[in-house]
C-alpha cells in the first residue's frame, strides 16, 4: 500500500534536440529509425526524471505523439487527420480527426507498442489512451448518423486497446475525458460517455482511471462515482472541485490535480496543502493521489521537470507528516 501515490497526467513537452531532431528529419538530414531513436531516448530521459523525483505511477511523456488523438487516429480505417486546431483553450494545437466511413480498429492496437517500449525503463508506467466522449468530441462525423453511433464505434477501438494494455501487463490505463468537464454536458452525454467506458471496462480487468481536467466536475461528480473507472482525477486548479469532493461520500480513489499544469509559476505548498487536507476529509490516504492538473506537455521542458519535481517533495512531506 502506497499513501499519497503520485502520478503525472500525460504529455512531456519535447526538448529543443527532439525539436531539431524532428525537423532533421523532415528535410531528410537523418533517417526515420534515427528519429525514432531520438523519440526512444528522450522517453527513457522523461521516465528517469519521475523515477528520480519519486513519482509512484509515470506516464511515457507521449514524446513521439503530436497530440493526443493522432497516434490511433492516423491508424483507424475511416478515419483521416484534417488541419490544425486549438486543443480546448490552450495555446496548442491538434490534428481533427474526421471520420470518413465506417471505423475499424488498426491491425495492431497502437498504445501497446508505446507501453511495451516504457516499460523497459520504468515498470510501474501508467499507459494514457484518450476517451471515447472526448474523442468524437474534438472530431468531426461525416459518417455516422448520430453521436452515440460514434461514440460507440470509438469505445469499441479503444477497448480492444485496453485489452491489449491489459496482456502487455498494464494494472491501472489512464482513459482521459476533458470534454466531460470543459464546459456544459447534457444528461444524455453523460449517459453516453457512461456507456463508452462501459464498453472498454468490460473489455479489460485493469483499473481504469477516469482522468478529467481544463474545467470543474462539480455538477457531475456524483454521476461520475457511477462510472465502470476505480479512480477519478480532478483539476484542483477549480476551487469549486475540492468543494465538491468534501460535500459528497466519494467511494472511490480520487486523483487531485494540484499543481497547475497551465503556468511556468511555482505553486504554493500552502494551498497545495490545503487542498489535499480538504479532499482528505472525504478520502484516506492509500485511495487519495496527487499529480499536476493537466498534461505537463503545455510548458516548457525545463518547467515541466520543475513541477515533477515539486510533485515529489510534496507526496513525501506528505508521507512523512502522516507516519
Amino acid at each position: 500500500m502506497v499513501l499519497f501515490p503520485s502520478t503525472t497526467l500525460g504529455s512531456f513537452p519535447r526538448s529543443n534536440s527532439v525539436i531539431s531532431s524532428i525537423n532533421d528529419c523532415k528535410h531528410e538530414a537523418i533517417t526515420l529509425q534515427q528519429l525514432e531513436e531520438n523519440f526512444s531516448s528522450a522517453t527513457r530521459e522523461v521516465l528517469l526524471a519521475q523515477q528520480n523525483a519519486g513519482i509512484t505511477f509515470p506516464t511515457d511523456g507521449q514524446i513521439s505523439w503530436d497530440d493526443l488523438l493522432s497516434p490511433f487516429a492516423s491508424k483507424i480505417s475511416g478515419m483521416k487527420l484534417g488541419g490544425l486546431i486549438r486543443f480546448f483553450d490552450n495555446n496548442f494545437y491538434y490534428r481533427k480527426p474526421e471520420a470518413t466511413s465506417e471505423l475499424r480498429a488498426p491491425e495492431q492496437p497502437v498504445a501497446v507498442a508505446y507501453y511495451n517500449k516504457a516499460k523497459a525503463t520504468s515498470a510501474a508506467v501508467r499507459p494514457v489512451l484518450p476517451g471515447p466522449f472526448t474523442f468524437a468530441d474534438l472530431s468531426t462525423n461525416s459518417f455516422y448518423k448520430s453521436k452515440q453511433e460514434f461514440v460507440s464505434a470509438l469505445a469499441g477501438i479503444l477497448a480492444r486497446e485496453a485489452n491489449a494494455l491489459e496482456q502487455a501487463g498494464a494494472k491501472v490505463i489512464q482513459i482521459d475525458e476533458p470534454s466531460l468537464v470543459f464546459a456544459s454536458i447534457s444528461s444524455d452525454d453523460l449517459q453516453l460517455a457512461k456507456q463508452a467506458i462501459e464498453t472498454i471496462a468490460k473489455a479489460t480487468n485493469a483499473e481504469l482511471f477516469l482522468s478529467t481536467y481544463f474545467g470543474s466536475a462539480e455538477k457531475i461528480l456524483p454521476a461520475l462515482l457511477d462510472f465502470k473507472t476505480s479512480l477519478i482525477g480532478i483539476d484542483c486548479t477549480f476551487p469549486s472541485n475540492v468543494k465538491a469532493v468534501e460535500e459528497i461520500d466519494f467511494t472511490k480513489k480520487l486523483c487531485l490535480g494540484v499543481l497547475d499544469a497551465r503556468t511556468t509559476k511555482k505553486d504554493s505548498k500552502k494551498e497545495v496543502f490545503e487542498k489535499i487536507k480538504r479532499a482528505g476529509k472525504s478520502v484516506s490516504p492509500e485511495k487519495l493521489g496527487v499529480s499536476p492538473s493537466a498534461c505537463l506537455g503545455l510548458l516548457p521542458y525545463v518547467k515541466a521537470i520543475e513541477k515533477t519535481n515539486a510533485l515529489g517533495e510534496i507526496t513525501k512531506e506528505l508521507r512523512e507528516s502522516t507516519v
